[in-house]
């Protein structure tokens, strides 16, 4: 960690960033490191592609132009939503919309914080990983800090008043999209104990009990690519929830592993949910999809290619079946077809007339 992109100092330009940064995206989750270059990284929430600062730091315009681009870009992701109904400066806003404005101040005072001690709370996590020797810890992990940070928060706002089941889950989901963002991914993690060579292999019940949904999803499309090589991780790849090029020995066969032959880039457990991957957001399903070389992007394109056909000849071999079980020859299939065709065709002369 001590020679990551993280842990080089920032300058006083790129802090002015990061506060702007702050102050400008409110609640879109967001994240920032220092590329190879030197240069700021910038990576969020519903944008494609990472932004990078200009390369000229003592230029007030070098910032002026990337704080644009950056407000360019959340615009883009905020032109579907309709703006909330101006009301009368005189009017008084009513108990919801009031617990709404307290929830997301809280909020962001949440996130103030915890951006301020976020590099203590990478090297606490990493620590219960190493310890433990497996990757159980983080969901734990974060669970009580969101947990602890939403009661302190609670006690310093003594104006939010009570919080329904329904608005805590969903104050809990929010923080969670956050520290995922701010955190490194499990991948990262998965990567740090096979370097370390402490490696425990957890039993299926202990990742379905200990990981969320989306981390078992990455881990199941890594472990499940063709050839995944881990020396091309890079220092600079952001701390989200995609897979970093994840070696299959490192995920402790937490899902099966792919099989060692020349068809290994296919899914070879039927039972796996695809759709959970397709699911994912455009920037993550996207940004999974780049940890493939050239020569793996085409296989999967081939391998999907050939899903569809033989997807295709399954639904010819049910209808021949249907048409054996009830007796039905190709001769009445065709016969049916020349009725109907000559029935449309007479049809359409009618409306002509008409």
């Amino acid at each position: 960690m001590a020679n990551s992109p993280q842990a080089r100092k920032y300058s006083k330009y790129q802090k002015e960033i990061i506060k702007e940064l702050t102050k400008t995206l409110g609640l879109i989750p967001f994240t920032y490191q220092k590329a190879k270059n030197n240069h700021l990284k910038v990576l969020i929430d519903g944008v494609k592609k990472p932004l990078y600062t200009g390369s000229t730091p003592s230029d007030y315009n070098s910032q002026h132009n990337f704080m644009s681009l950056v407000r360019q870009e959340i615009r883009v992701i905020d032109k579907d939503v309709s703006p909330e109904p101006i009301k009368q400066k005189n009017s008084k806003m009513d108990l919801q919309m009031h617990k709404k404005h307290n929830t997301e101040k809280m909020l962001k005072t949440i996130l103030k914080s915890l951006r301020h001690i976020v590099t203590a709370i990478k090297k606490r996590e990493e620590k219960l990983v190493i310890e433990a020797g497996t990757i159980k810890p983080i969901s734990e992990h974060r669970k009580v800090l969101i947990t602890d940070s939403i009661q302190r928060a609670k006690r310093d706002n003594s104006g939010l008043g009570y919080l329904t089941n329904k608005e805590m889950n969903a104050l809990e989901n929010e923080l969670k999209i956050h520290i995922d963002f701010m955190l490194p991914n499990v991948a990262y993690y998965a990567m740090k104990l096979s370097e370390l060579g402490k490696v425990t292999t957890p039993t299926q019940n202990e990742v379905d009990t200990s990981m969320t949904k989306d981390e078992v999803v990455s881990i199941e499309f890594s472990s499940k690519i063709k050839e995944v090589n881990c020396n091309k991780m890079d220092n600079e790849s952001m701390n989200i929830c995609t897979v970093d090029n994840v070696n299959k020995e490192s995920e402790m066969n937490v899902i099966s592993s792919a099989k060692s032959s020349a068809q290994s880039a296919i899914i070879d457990d039927p039972s796996t949910d695809i759709h959970a991957v397709t699911s994912l957001s455009d920037s993550a399903r996207i940004a999974v999809l780049q940890q493939l070389t050239k020569s793996e992007a085409a296989q999967l394109i081939a391998d999907i290619t050939q899903a569809v056909e033989l997807n295709r000849q399954a639904d010819m071999q049910h209808v021949l079946s249907f048409m054996q079980e009830k007796g039905i020859s190709l001769d009445d299939i065709a016969a049916q077809l020349s009725e109907i065709c000559a029935a449309n065709a007479e049809s359409s002369k009618v409306h002509l007339i008409a």
